[in-house]
């Protein structure tokens, strides 16, 4: 019985490989039990951090011509992020003085104090130069 071919066979590594490849399942040769089901996983998608800007300008009145500072943080900078003085109720399109903050999420620029007398306040310009994201309050020029 040892001699018959298809024991021989049967007995041998290859041959059990070979026709669990064929049958399409394992024949006992170590083979693991079918996993379990698992549950998905689900991955809440990531909240956006709001980014949080201020403008603080440094006197709330000045004689024309002085000086004057202007702080900021952002939360977030970008790197064409600009710091911009404007006469109150003027557009974005209209700044008297800019400067970039380029990429930097605080710092304060020094600057002179407009010589026209007038309100004005500081504003914290994004990218694109034309939308502002925060405002400082009212700096007074007046020589009085």
């Amino acid at each position: 019985m040892l001699n018959n071919p298809r024991n021989t066979i049967v007995r041998s590594w290859p041959a059990h490989a070979a026709l669990a490849v064929l049958l399409g399942g394992a024949l006992a040769c170590g083979a693991s039990a079918p996993a379990a089901p698992t549950q998905a996983v689900v991955v809440p998608a990531p909240v956006p951090i709001s980014a949080t800007y201020s403008v603080t300008a440094g006197v709330d009145v000045i004689a024309p011509g002085g000086p004057l500072t202007v702080s900021w943080t952002a939360t977030s900078g970008g790197t064409r992020d600009s710091i911009a003085l404007y006469k109150k109720g003027d557009p974005n399109t209209a700044p008297g003085w800019w400067q970039q903050t380029f990429g930097r999420t605080a710092g304060a620029f020094m600057l002179t104090a407009p010589s026209q007398e007038g309100q004005y306040e500081f504003r914290y310009l994004l990218d694109d130069e034309v939308t502002d994201t925060a405002r400082s309050s009212v700096v007074t020029v007046t020589s009085q």
